[in-house]
């Protein structure tokens, strides 16, 4: 993959951006805990496997469903046919950042990963290898960032919310 950034498309994220207020920001820890640059992060496990062996379902994935429909389309006709392996609501406070770092689990190579932001601002920025982009709300990006460095600044002063997914597929 000789890319940093793929931009796939665009979906409407009004729906799972009115479910935000309702969701436990605070109850579920395991990735600020294991992983040391994602502390400044909240998390919202939709379809979370902690070791790549037994899925876990939020106690409200349902109602993501529909919202997730779209995404599933866009992913196929994309990435190629396949399934969803994982997928997280991610907010990185205002003004809070994810520093510099690297991925090297063996894990992020079987799949493609995709950030969709839900709620951002135009102060937040992604890096990838020494590329930095915006993405705005609703836009679909395929992100390259395994075993390279990648980061994650908020410098306005609102919350930034993305779907993270990693998606399974037949590309090709």
């Amino acid at each position: 993959m000789d890319f940093n950034f793929k931009f796939l498309g665009a979906i409407e994220v009004a729906g799972i951006g009115g479910k935000l207020g309702s969701l436990d920001w605070g109850y579920f820890t395991h990735r600020q805990k294991v992983h040391e640059v994602h502390k400044e992060t909240l998390t919202v496990p939709l379809l979370f496997d902690q070791g790549f062996s037994k899925i876990n379902l939020y106690k409200d994935f349902g109602q993501f469903m529909r919202e997730l429909e779209p995404v599933k389309k866009i992913l196929s006709e994309t990435l190629g046919k396949g399934y969803l392996q994982f997928a997280l609501l991610v907010n990185l406070p205002a003004g809070k950042q994810v520093l510099r770092h690297v991925d090297l689990a063996d894990g992020f190579k079987l799949f493609s990963r995709v950030h969709i932001p839900i709620q951002t601002n135009e102060n937040c920025f992604f890096e990838v290898d020494g590329e930095v982009i915006h993405m705005k709300a609703g836009e679909v990006w395929e992100i390259n960032n395994s075993e390279k460095p990648h980061a994650v600044q908020n410098l306005g002063d609102t919350d930034r919310i993305h779907l993270l997914l990693d998606w399974k597929g037949n590309k090709g």
